[in-house]
Formats: C-alpha cells, structure tokens, sequence
C-alpha cells in the first residue's frame, strides 16, 4: 500500500530523490540512504537487514519505515547525522541537543552522541574557571527548554559531569512549581530541594564571611577598614535574605554570583579599605569560589568533581 496520497509532510532538507528508503517520524517523512543509515547505527543495521513483510507500506514507491520517535526529536537527528555542520552552527541550543543526545543513544550512533556530549560540557563545565568564562565565551544555547529537561537527558545517556553545573542551573532558573510539574525523576527532585535549602540556609553566607573574616587583615592601614567591611557584609545579608524569602534565586542571589566584580565599587568597598585589605578580601573571596565549586557535587549528592572528570574523559575521548 503506498501512502504517497496521504497527509504527510515531507522534510525537505532530508529528502533525496536518489534514495530508497522513507522514514516516517509522526506526520514526516525523511527519503534517505538506507547504507549510510546502516554505517552509521547499528540498530538501523539490524532493523533493515530484516526481511520485508509482503505488504509493507511503501511511499514515493519506496519501503516506508514508521517510528514510534516524536518529529521534534527525529529531525535535528538526522539533520546532525547527515550535516556535519549543523551541529557546531545554530543548532547549539538546547532542544536541539537534547534531542540528538537522546536519539544517538537510542539508536548507539556513537560518534554523534560524542560531538553532542562535547557542546553540552561546554555549557556545564567541571571547572570554575571554565563556569566564570561562560560569559565571555560566544557559546548560543538558548534555554528554551527546562533544566529539568537537561538533567533527564544527562541521566538518559550517562552524562553525570553536566550535572552538578545543571542542579546549580536548575536551583537559579526554576521554582518549586516547575519541580511538581516536571517529571524529573524522584531522587532528582530531592537533590534539587536539598540543594535549594543548603545554598539558601548555609552556602550563600559562607560565600560572603570573606567580608569580616578575619576581623583584622595583617598590614591594615586604616582603623575605619573594618566599619567598610561589617557595612558590605550587612549589604549582601540584605540580599542574601531577600533571596531566601522569595524561595527562588535570581542570578545575583546565587553563591557564585552573589559578590561579582561589580560589588567592589557598587558596594563602597575597593575605596573604604586599605590597600592590604582590598588585596586580602579578593584572596579571600577567590578562595571561597573555589571551596565552594569543589563542595557542589556533593551538595546534590553527586559524585565528587575527580569522579566527574573520568567518566566525562572516558566519553570524550571515545573513538
């Protein structure tokens, strides 16, 4: 039975005449080579070396194939498996990644899920300084997708490096309303929550104790620098718990973010204090950053960053 007549909608990108066989994801069809699809995962491999059945539905005269995959998904799979480009050009956003990571494991297309994995790490880094240089780095993942969606998809295909960066992500951009809705798994969802209470209850307060602690710096020149310090301090406190009264965190509110560059001058603080003080204080500052990104996968309960760092090599590195 050919189905040419019928309601589907061809995809024009990923139809070539010279081909013979047609995929059919939800309403489209795909008209593409069946060898490159064999070369390229095994399980196409398998499902074609397959006999045909007498009365296989066929379109434009050519065997039709049906998935059980959503279109959304199928498309920029295949548009990734059949243009290389595609996947380092605008197609960095998050669905689109997401959707090629999910469909290249399922269907064990390894080499493609690597250069996917690969830009996904990019956004969620291991390190802190790869996480300070997101910002200056020209890396377009729209996030038009949840995090939750990102941690699902992290889950799915083994990509447990991502998720420290992703739950840190997760706790900055979503509320509990998205955590209820989503279907995250349950342990998931518990990590986010414990994670939301330690960063509001405990870790945004460490990260600013650099501000009066020590109560005084050696080499201090100035007896009001500690007065300039308490009144900093008292600044990001006000901050800090309008933060934990809205229970959700906008950008500035989270560790990381809740003393940037900008609070040295925005907060009376780099011309209040002494040279050896403003020195100590950005030591200081910089040591708690660095105590707190070794500390967050445990605050998700994750395995440590050195764990991280194998599993995210070993598929990296994969050939």
């Amino acid at each position: 039975m050919d189905l040419s007549d019928t309601e589907l909608t061809r995809c024009d990108e990923l139809w070539f005449s010279d081909c013979g066989l047609v995929i059919r994801a939800e309403n489209t069809v795909y008209r593409i080579s069946r060898d490159f699809m064999a070369i390229h995962s095994p399980i196409f491999r398998d499902m074609l070396a397959l006999p045909s059945p007498p009365n296989v539905e066929t379109f434009d005269g050519c065997p039709l194939v049906f998935l059980p995959d959503s279109e959304a998904n199928f498309t920029p799979f295949l548009k990734a498996l059949f243009y290389h480009e595609y996947v380092t050009s605008r197609s960095t956003s998050s669905p689109v990644l997401t959707s090629i990571l999910r469909m290249s494991h399922k269907y064990e297309v390894a080499s493609l899920r690597k250069r996917a994995a690969a830009h996904l790490s990019a956004v969620f880094p291991t390190t802190l300084a790869d996480y300070d240089s997101l910002s200056t780095k020209k890396i377009d993942l729209a996030f038009d997708l949840t995090m939750y969606q990102v941690i699902d998809v992290a889950r799915l295909t083994a990509l447990d490096w991502i998720l420290p960066a992703a739950f840190y992500e997760a706790v900055k951009l979503c509320d509990e309303r998205d955590l209820l809705r989503c279907s995250m798994a349950e342990d998931d969802k518990l990590r986010w929550v414990v994670g939301c209470l330690t960063m509001t209850a405990n870790e945004t307060g460490e990260m600013i104790d650099f501000l009066w602690n020590p109560k005084v710096v050696p080499f201090c020149a100035r007896r009001l620098c500690e007065e300039a310090r308490i009144a900093a301090r008292r600044l990001s406190e006000i901050d800090r718990k309008y933060s934990r009264a809205e229970l959700c965190f906008m950008q500035g509110f989270m560790p990381l973010e809740l003393w940037n560059k900008g609070d040295w001058e925005d907060k009376n603080i780099a011309d209040a204090v002494c040279v050896p003080c403003l020195t100590a204080l950005k030591r200081a500052h910089a040591r708690a950053r660095e105590s707190f990104w070794r500390r967050l996968p445990s605050i998700f309960d994750l395995p440590d960053w050195d764990e991280l760092e194998v599993m995210k090599a070993a598929v990296l590195s994969e050939h």
